[in-house]
C-alpha cells in the first residue's frame, strides 16, 4: 500500500483537534504491553504532563472481554487505546474513545476511522509533535528500530538538534559505551559460548589475544584495530556478519559510559521491561527520569543474565533428560530452572544460532511457579502438525517477536508424550506451513 502523506496529515489533524477538547477531563489510557506500546505511551505521557491533564496509564497484553467489563464499570468517560485491534470498541458503553495502532486511527461517534499502516511509535510521535509543537522527543520513535522511511526525516531532525548522534559501532550492543570485556560478558546476540555471562572469561580471552589492554583497563570495543577484531572472531568461531561494523545511533543526553546511550541497547532494555512486566519503568527512562536509572540498569542486567543462563544450560550442561532430540522434533525442557519470562527470547536465539535444528520442529518448555507449563515454538517450526496439536490442546496462543507461546495445565511427562506423538511422525519439509 502506497503511503499518502496528505491523507495521513488530515487524519492527524482530525485526531489532534478532537483530542485536545477532552484535556479538561480525566483520561484513562490503555496501552499494549510491548516495546512499541511503551514508546507510544511515553509520547502521550509527555503530552499530558505538558498540558496538565489528569491521566492514568495501564498496560495489558490484550484488549479482551475482562477489560471491556472493567472499563464499562469505570467512571472515566474518556479512553485512549494504544496499540490494540479495535474489534472490542463497540462493546464499550457511554465512552469517548480515541484509538491509535499501527494499522488504524479512530475516534468514536463516526468522527474518524481510517487505515494507517504506519509503525505505532512513528504515528504517536507525529501526534505528539502536532499538539506540542516540539521535536524534543524525536529520539523515541528511533528506539523502535523500524525501517520505515518516515524515520529518515525524524532521524535528521534528531541529529540536527543534537539529541542523537550517529557513530561507527559494531552490531554487538554497547560497542561505544561499555568496556570491551563487558560487551563480551553481556552479549546474547550473538551468544558466545563460555564467554557470555562470565567477566573472568571475557577478560582472559582479551588478555590471551593481547587485545585492547590499557593501563586503566579495557577500552571501548570501537577503539580496537581491525586486525585484533578478526583475531577475536577467528578464536571464538564467530560469524563476522554478526558483529560487523555499522553506523549506530547514540543518545546524547545519556552519560558516555551508560549502556542506554546505545539506542539498540535501550531497545533491549524495553524488551526486558515487557518480559519482566515493568512497562512503567520503560516509560520513565524514555522520559529521561534520573531516579529510574538504577532500577533500569538492574533490570537490563537481570534480563541478559537470565537469557545467558538458559543458553549456557542448553549448549553446555543439558543431557538427554533435558534435551529430547528425534528426527523431526527437539524438545528443550528447562523444568523450573529458568524464568518463563525469557523463554521467547531464548527460543528465538537458539533457533537463530543453531542451524542444524532448521529441519526440526523446536519446542522449548518450562514450568511456572503454579505448576503449569509454558511452551514456546519458533514460527519457523509452525506447520500443520503444530497447528493441529495446538487445536487439540485448546490453548490461547500468544505471538511475541518470532515465537508462538502458550500455557498448558498437564503433567510434564504427558505433555512430552503428546509433543512426540503429534510432531515426530511427519518431516518438516513434507508439511506446508
Amino acid at each position: 500500500m502506497m503511503f499518502d502523506s496528505s491523507d495521513f496529515q488530515k487524519s492527524i489533524d482530525i485526531f489532534c483537534n478532537n483530542f485536545i477538547t477532552i484535556f479538561h477531563s480525566p483520561i484513562k489510557v490503555l496501552c499494549k504491553k510491548s516495546v512499541e506500546g511503551i514508546l507510544s505511551a511515553s509520547l502521550f505521557s509527555k503530552i499530558f504532563i505538558k498540558q496538565n491533564v489528569n491521566f492514568s496509564i495501564s498496560f495489558a497484553k490484550d484488549f479482551d472481554d475482562s477489560i471491556v467489563k472493567e472499563l464499562n464499570l469505570d467512571t472515566c468517560k474518556n479512553i485512549l487505546f494504544i496499540g490494540f485491534s479495535n474489534e472490542k470498541i463497540s462493546l464499550l458503553e457511554n465512552k469517548k474513545v480515541f484509538f491509535i495502532s499501527d494499522s488504524r486511527i479512530f475516534i468514536s461517534d463516526n468522527i474518524l476511522n481510517r487505515e494507517l499502516n504506519i509503525p505505532l511509535p512513528i504515528a504517536s510521535y507525529f501526534l505528539h509533535k502536532q499538539i506540542t509543537g516540539s521535536s524534543s522527543l524525536s529520539y523515541i520513535p528511533l528506539i523502535s528500530g523500524s525501517d520505515n522511511l518516515l524515520l529518515n526525516d525524524i532521524e535528521k531532525d534528531a541529529i540536527d538538534s543534537k539529541i542523537v548522534s550517529k557513530a561507527d559501532g559494531f552490531n554487538l550492543f554497547g560497542s561505544n559505551t561499555r568496556q570491551f570485556h563487558k560487551v563480551l560478558e553481556y552479549s546474547i546476540n550473538p551468544f558466545i559460548l563460555s564467554i557470555s555471562g562470565s567477566e573472568e572469561s571475557s577478560v582472559n580471552i582479551l588478555r590471551e589475544l593481547d587485545i585492547a589492554n590499557k593501563d586503566s583497563g579495557f577500552g571501548p570495543m570501537i577503539d580496537i584495530e581491525e586486525e585484533d577484531m578478526l583475531k577475536l572472531v577467528s578464536t571464538l568461531a564467530l560469524d563476522i556478519h554478526d558483529i560487523k561494523k555499522n553506523k549506530i545511533l547514540l543518545l546524547n543526553f545519556e552519560d558516555l559510559n551508560s549502556p542506554f546511550r546505545d539506542i539498540n541497547e535501550f531497545r533491549e532494555f524495553l524488551r526486558a521491561c515487557v518480559v519482566f512486566d515493568k512497562p512503567s519503568l520503560g516509560v520513565s527512562l524514555c522520559l529521561q527520569s534520573k531516579s529510574s536509572r538504577i532500577k533500569a540498569l538492574e533490570l537490563l542486567k537481570d534480563f541478559k543474565l537470565e537469557v545467558i543462563k538458559a543458553l549456557n544450560l542448553y549448549y553446555s550442561s543439558f543431557d538427554d533428560k533435558n534435551i529430547i532430540e528425534k528426527d523431526n522434533v527437539i524438545i528443550i525442557n528447562y523444568s523450573d530452572i529458568v524464568k518463563i519470562n525469557v523463554l521467547e527470547e531464548v527460543t528465538s536465539l537458539i533457533c537463530k544460532f543453531t542451524p542444524k535444528l532448521y529441519s526440526k520442529r523446536i519446542v522449548v518448555i518450562s514450568q511456572t511457579a503454579l505448576g503449569s507449563i509454558k511452551c514456546c515454538i519458533p514460527f519457523s517450526s509452525v506447520d500443520h502438525s503444530v497447528n493441529d496439536l495446538v487445536s487439540k490442546l485448546g490453548v490461547n496462543i500468544e505471538n511475541t517477536k518470532d515465537v508462538m507461546s502458550f500455557f498448558v495445565n498437564i503433567e510434564e511427562s504427558k505433555l512430552i508424550e503428546l509433543l512426540l506423538e503429534n510432531l515426530e511422525s511427519i518431516k518438516m519439509e513434507n508439511v506446508s506451513s
